[in-house]
């Protein structure tokens, strides 16, 4: 009476290991991205809060001229409100209208700045992110 074996070879066993550990290598850091740039999205969700605000404050009492709007007292809004999501370090109207944003230097961002640049045309502005913000470059925005 012959008895049979089964189950796996070593060799069976050491290419699937491999196989695991390649796949492992390629998705990893992409997912990694992925969580940096939903973690992101806090940053730009604050931003958005300022920008209608300032779409608002342009069309409405803002006569349209963004000196009557590049504030947050003049657009009705509190910093430090805007400040209390996690990864958001610091949000900045500056004179000419255009806004940006900080983030904290932990979790995958190493001070990313997130910068919108407003363009006034006719009763509105159209918003455009500035090729000199450092998201760009990182993949998150």
């Amino acid at each position: 009476m012959r008895l049979t074996h089964s189950g796996f070879t070593l060799i069976e066993v050491m290419i699937v290991i491999s196989i695991i550990a390649i796949l492992s290598a390629i998705a990893l850091p992409k997912y990694k991205t992925y969580a940096n740039r939903t973690k992101f999205v806090e940053v730009t969700a604050s931003v958005g809060v300022v920008k209608s605000s300032i779409d608002v404050c342009y069309q409405t009492r803002g006569y349209y001229s963004l000196q009557n709007c590049n504030s947050f007292s003049k657009i009705g809004l509190v910093k430090n409100g805007l400040i209390a999501a996690p990864y958001v370090n610091d949000v900045d109207i500056l004179i000419d209208g255009t806004i940006t944003a900080n983030t904290i230097s932990t979790d995958g961002f190493n001070a990313e700045t997130f910068i919108l640049s407003p363009t006034p045309s006719s009763s509105t502005l159209i918003w455009k992110v500035s090729s000199t913000s450092s998201c760009i470059a990182a993949g998150f925005c």
